[in-house]
């Protein structure tokens, strides 16, 4: 029964850093605002709807933490990320040697050969994938009765993929930004040791809360 409980509210017991969880709030309320006000003013002033996507945000993002809290991380990076990024620099070294950098596609192309993603040939194609994907996605991280509801389902996709999922994306692909990242997530390094040392349980509990419980 409480597995039940925890499977149809994934943020329960679900615990982070308050700076983490004050970020994660922040990006939700952005992607509202930039997101779903805009269109959805035009059409209603009710709060009602804006409620429920605070819920499925809470939802989705507490379901996409608990399947990734399964994943062996150490395993995943020696196993297989780590090899593809020396098979990747392989072959650009080797692609750099017969052609120019100078126009990325071509090159790209060339250097993947049959092995280049799909999502990497145009805009359309990553678009179509990412849908794909999502929609796939649905029944494990959306409530289910958000997953089994077609028209719920392809609105969320097309506001998760085409509104907020494509921006991040792009994003992240900027070099600025993920050296940003980097330089984030070891500059705090030493506060998170810090944090995890601390024996006082009182002190401890102070420092997490449950996932989006401001929200």
């Amino acid at each position: 029964a409480n597995c039940n409980y925890i499977q149809k509210n994934p943020w329960i017991h679900l615990m982070m850093s308050k700076r983490l969880d004050a970020a994660i709030d922040e990006f939700c309320c952005l992607c509202l605002r930039d997101y779903i006000y805009p269109w959805l003013s035009t059409i209603t002033h009710d709060d009602s709807f804006v409620y429920e996507v605070k819920y499925l945000f809470r939802y989705l993002l507490a379901s996409i933490i608990r399947h990734l809290h399964k994943v062996d991380i150490n395993a995943f990076i020696t196993e297989r990320f780590l090899p593809l990024i020396l098979q990747t620099y392989d072959r650009y070294i080797q692609t750099k040697e017969k052609m120019s950098v100078n126009n990325s596609i071509d090159f790209l192309r060339t250097m993947y050969k049959d092995d280049l993603h799909i999502a990497m040939y145009n805009r359309e194609a990553e678009l179509k994938y990412l849908k794909n994907l999502v929609s796939n996605l649905m029944p494990l991280i959306t409530p289910e009765f958000i997953s089994k509801c077609q028209g719920t389902r392809h609105l969320l996709c097309e506001i998760f993929v085409s509104q907020i999922l494509l921006d991040s994306i792009d994003a992240l692909c900027q070099p600025n930004i993920m050296n940003r990242l980097f330089h984030l997530y070891f500059s705090t390094a030493i506060e998170r040791r810090q944090l995890n040392n601390i024996t006082d349980s009182d002190e401890q509990s102070k420092s997490y809360v449950e996932i989006l419980s401001h929200f």
